[in-house]
């Protein structure tokens, strides 16, 4: 079993164990398996889409904010690279694939991210009793990206689709270092340009792009849900600076209070994450055959 999908199998397990023990009312070693699931998905996630190495994961060890920088730093490789795509094909621009992509708002949702972060790795300690508002505001920014997300699906029609096939060659060929999942330069150009015009193709793709759009979902939901669970990791399972996690892990503690939501986002990031797996070696194995 490859490492990413190693990753990918215990983190959901870590989520049943946190929603067990949460459900038994052991907070305390509910939040520390809550964010051992945030954690080794994000691990999962970053070594599948080639954002960091087996190597660099054994570097990283136990710095959730470690993957986090680097998630944040690739998916702004990846919009440079679309956009970079964009103007040497310009046709692109007219498709409803791109229109819907918006580099320009993931751009400044990027930004304003990558501020937040920045603040935030200054005050963990705080965080671990930051408001229920800030919770609030989180998976309400969430739930309208997940909205979104649906809406630019049903945007999306067949012939668009068969457009979008009439550059994908010269488009995977621009963006294969980026997005490897979605390589073709091992496939056979003649067989290729031949399925390429194919209705097997045009439902291939049916599958792939709502799990690519689902990127736009993946990525927030790690940055927010590490956000929310990392200053939990020590002080779950220890005493320290003079806190007891027996005393901080009440039905009071927002994080405790916002429990179901969370696991509610993880069980989803999970399942968007094997899909998108899935396809992307559906992408590389049986395209053509």
């Amino acid at each position: 079993m490859q490492l990413d999908k190693m990753f990918l199998e215990i983190a959901k397990k870590d989520l049943v164990a946190a929603e067990i023990l949460h459900n038994n009312g052991l907070y305390p070693q509910a939040v520390f398996y809550l964010q051992q699931s945030v954690e080794k998905t994000s691990k999962s996630f970053a070594l599948m889409s080639n954002i960091i190495t087996a190597e660099e994961l054994r570097e990283i060890g136990h710095h959730p904010f470690l993957i986090l920088k680097k998630l944040l730093d690739a998916h702004g490789e990846k919009l440079d690279t679309i956009h970079n795509v964009i103007s040497k094909i310009p046709e692109l621009r007219d498709l409803t694939i791109f229109k819907e992509l918006n580099v320009s708002d993931q751009y400044e949702d990027l930004e304003k991210t990558d501020k937040t972060f920045d603040q935030l790795v200054k005050v963990k300690k705080e965080l671990i009793f930051y408001p229920k508002e800030y919770y609030t505001k989180l998976f309400e920014e969430l739930k309208q990206i997940e909205l979104e997300i649906k809406e630019k699906h049903s945007k999306i029609t067949e012939e668009d689709l068969r457009k979008f096939g009439e550059h994908l060659i010269p488009f995977s060929a621009l963006v294969s270092d980026k997005f490897p999942h979605i390589s073709l330069e091992n496939i056979n150009k003649q067989e290729l340009e031949e399925y390429i015009g194919s209705k097997e193709f045009i439902d291939l793709l049916k599958k792939i792009i709502p799990a690519i759009f689902d990127l736009a979902y993946i990525f927030p939901s790690l940055i927010y849900l590490s956000v929310i669970t990392f200053p939990h990791a020590v002080i779950a399972r220890y005493p320290q600076n003079g806190l007891n996690p027996l005393e901080i892990y009440t039905d009071e503690l927002p994080i405790i209070r916002f429990f179901g939501d969370c696991t509610k986002i993880m069980g989803k990031v999970i399942e968007k994450i094997k899909c998108f797996r899935k396809d992307m070696q559906e992408v590389n194995q049986n395209a053509i055959h």
